[in-house]
């Protein structure tokens, strides 16, 4: 009987600070955002970690309070050494101050199917 040997270096990829390596069954979602300072000075860029995202994928940054999107980004691939299960994805943005959750729309196919990955309770802050 074959058995599966957990390799340290199988589908790590990018685990948001604070996190850890936990093998249960797959399920899409966003695991946390991080909002540094952009080295520009002039607004914010942002880590976002989660599971399942896709190259070519569509982001959206949602404002929690009206649920209204706020920022739209297209053809976005995950970072590099990004794996299914510990994905990112680093983007440029300039926030007004305010609570704010992630949306990835993963384009599937040429036909246009979607599935999208939505954390609502995942918020992150800009002050």
């Amino acid at each position: 009987m074959a058995l599966w040997e957990f390799n340290a270096q199988h589908e790590v990829g990018l685990i948001p600070p604070g996190g850890s390596v936990q093998y249960s069954w797959p399920k899409c979602q966003i695991y946390s955002v991080v909002v540094q300072a952009d080295t520009t000075g002039n607004g914010q860029t942002l880590l976002i970690y989660g599971q399942g995202f896709l190259k070519g994928a569509r982001v959206q940054i949602i404002e929690a309070a009206t649920n209204s999107v706020i920022q739209e980004w297209q053809q976005v691939d995950p970072d590099s050494a990004s794996t299914f299960r510990y994905a990112r994805i680093t983007r440029s943005a300039a926030l007004a101050s305010g609570t704010y959750h992630v949306t990835v729309i993963n384009v599937l196919d040429a036909s246009g199917a979607v599935y999208q990955i939505d954390t609502p309770t995942v918020t992150f802050q800009i002050a």
